[in-house]
């Protein structure tokens, strides 16, 4: 089984009351490792850091979280099967027992309900119930956006060196649900045709993601193509092809010689960034031409 740690980049902050490293190994990650990840980066409290971990040798057990108290390797726990209740439990037990919490006590469930319902949106989505989608998106942003927001202002008050942001997605990633979040009701707004809100939500995916996000940009395009907007298109698909650039280049940096499972992704992502350049492609031609002839 392949051993390695890459953890996110997270604001670092004085001091730590733990480090959670989340099993990234094949087993796990069939076992729902992934999810974990994300569902923990997104919730902890500020003085808690959640980044990938290695293999813990508990195969069928996954996802397998270990706690690391005060971040300083003395001590750890393991955990088994953290998902679901467990996971959320998790989360609300880190809240409870951080006396320096900036949220209430109604935010931090409100900020776990908000992040669930997000997850429920994108998978209604999926299944082409947009009307359903949007009401789980409007759910979500209602319960958690101000939450959230509180928590990433103390992660940059509790930084040295102010936030840091995840160096391939440009942005904290514990905003990226956020961001889908924005995305998801953008998309299902175009679909029941309220394109006005649509594009308020395509800009606050662009802001919230610090316009690093490309396929916020692409949300935008598709916002300026409903409304025959050709030019606002033609710059929003720059803009996201810009993006793709970048995440080509980060993506072709070389990795450890021990970290192939980063090195599998990277080239998976650097794949799919170049893919998506070629199709914006066509359409930026298609637009440049249009404009130039008219």
């Amino acid at each position: 089984m392949l051993s390695f740690i890459l953890f996110v980049s997270l604001p670092l902050t004085t001091a730590f009351s733990a480090e959670i490293r989340v099993c990234q190994s094949p087993g796990c990650l069939d076992d729902g490792a992934r999810e974990t990840l994300d569902y923990l980066t997104s919730l902890a409290p500020p003085d808690v850091r959640v980044g990938k971990g290695r293999c813990l040798s508990l195969c069928g057990a996954g996802p397998v979280v270990e706690v690391i108290k005060d971040g300083s390797g003395a001590s750890s726990l393991k955990e088994k099967k953290v998902a679901g209740e467990k996971m959320k439990n998790m989360i609300l037990k880190w809240h409870d027992s951080n006396d320096g919490d900036v949220l209430k006590p109604y935010q931090i469930t409100g900020r776990v309900q908000g992040y669930e319902e997000s997850i429920q949106a994108r998978e209604a989505y999926d299944a082409k119930d947009f009307e359903g989608a949007l009401e789980l998106c409007t759910f979500a942003i209602q319960d958690a956006r101000k939450p959230a927001m509180l928590l990433q202002e103390a992660r940059d008050r509790d930084s040295s060196a102010g936030c840091e942001s995840n160096e391939e997605l440009g942005f904290p990633v514990e905003m990226r649900w956020l961001i889908e979040t924005f995305k998801v009701s953008c998309r299902c707004r175009l679909v029941l045709g309220d394109v006005e809100k649509a594009r308020s939500d395509a800009f606050a995916a662009t802001i919230f993601s610090k316009n690093s996000d490309p396929d916020a940009h692409e949300c935008l395009a598709e916002v300026c193509k409903a409304t025959h907007d050709l030019i606002g298109e033609l710059q929003a698909l720059k803009a996201a092809v810009g993006q793709y650039n970048r995440i080509e280049e980060l993506c072709s940096k070389p990795q450890p010689g021990a970290d192939a499972p980063s090195r599998a992704q990277n080239t998976q992502r650097k794949m799919k960034a170049a893919a998506r350049k070629r199709e914006l492609g066509f359409r930026i031609n298609s637009l440049t031409n249009e404009l130039t002839t008219s």
